[in-house]
């Protein structure tokens, strides 16, 4: 992500699915790392359409994986008009 950030021209944003998956963290160190990456370097940005719209695409990707919130994220990334979507699940 940090090499992204450097060497392009683009805005980083951070979704209300991530938001809402990075505030889960149990760990206190981990999730303050999230809190300042967020802070520092990601804009939060709500997508223009009603969350209904959203879950039905949501459900349609649902289809093809099984972690639905993973499959919010990339409805939301589409929704948001996003060209890129930079994501790591460790």
């Amino acid at each position: 992500m940090i090499r992204c950030f450097f060497y392009s021209d683009c805005s980083f944003w951070i979704s209300p699915t991530v938001r809402a998956e990075y505030l889960r963290i149990g760990d206190p160190d981990k999730q303050r790392k999230h809190d300042h990456w967020s802070m520092y370097l990601l804009e939060d940005v709500e997508p223009s359409v009603p969350n209904a719209t959203i879950d039905r695409r949501r459900s349609e990707l649902n289809a093809h994986h099984g972690d639905p919130d993973d499959c919010r994220l990339v409805a939301e990334a589409e929704f948001m008009g996003l060209r890129t979507l930079l994501s790591c699940d460790i």
